[in-house]
């Protein structure tokens, strides 16, 4: 059975929903990344990872081991950050297109 053809106004209402889904998956990813960052340290000639946090005003370097968490590198994780910050900015945009769109369209249609 095909899908019923969506006129313009629910087209538009339809794509909206969509970039706001996506939008929240989008954000949702980000906040899954690990917090931080990790700092790699030579010690004995061996890396040893420390992630720095803040305690009671002061900086603590918590143990993560001599394997990076997860066996990603910070450098990673940043390459990620920049990716999700970077597609949750152009569906922010894309959002705000849409929604004055359809206000636009609403005008339109109650003069």
């Amino acid at each position: 059975m095909r899908k019923p053809r969506l006129g313009p106004p629910e087209r538009l209402a339809a794509r909206l929903k969509t970039a706001e889904q996506q939008l929240a998956r989008y954000i949702r990813a980000l906040d899954l990344l690990p917090a931080g960052r990790v700092v790699k340290r030579m010690i004995g000639g061996r890396a040893h990872y420390f992630t720095p946090v803040r305690r009671d005003g002061k900086l603590v370097h918590e143990y993560r081991g001599r394997t990076p968490p997860g066996g990603r590198t910070d450098a990673h994780h940043a390459a990620k950050r920049v990716r999700y910050r970077k597609l949750i900015k152009g569906l922010q945009a894309r959002i705000a297109e849409l929604k004055a769109a359809l206000a636009i369209r609403a005008l339109l249609l109650s003069v």
